[in-house]
């Protein structure tokens, strides 16, 4: 993976995951909106095209990979041009779509 979350690990724990992730059949990957978002900028599109790159890499290894992502209101919110978190349901719904 190419680090795209701030993650502070010993080399002990890093290469203790780096082995468990190896072996691994099916990945789970969460990222949040500060991975996706670049502040009033709006969608990191770089951040983007290397999440994607790892999960096409992943799977064309065989790997089952599962993205989550609670990022939708944040990237919506930049792509309608709203400067502050909708507090309605209608409002929120409509930024995650």
């Amino acid at each position: 993976m190419q680090g795209t979350a701030a993650m502070t690990l010993s080399p002990e724990e890093e290469a203790h995951l780096r082995r468990h992730a190896a072996a691994a059949r099916r990945i789970v990957v969460k990222v949040g909106t500060r991975v996706l978002m670049g502040g009033p900028q709006g969608i990191k599109a770089e951040r983007v095209r290397s999440i994607v790159a790892d999960v096409a890499r992943l799977k064309s290894q065989g790997r089952q990979v599962v993205l989550v992502s609670s990022g939708a209101i944040g990237c919506g919110m930049a792509a309608l041009g709203m400067r502050r978190r909708p507090q309605s349901l209608p409002e929120l719904q409509t930024a995650a779509a």
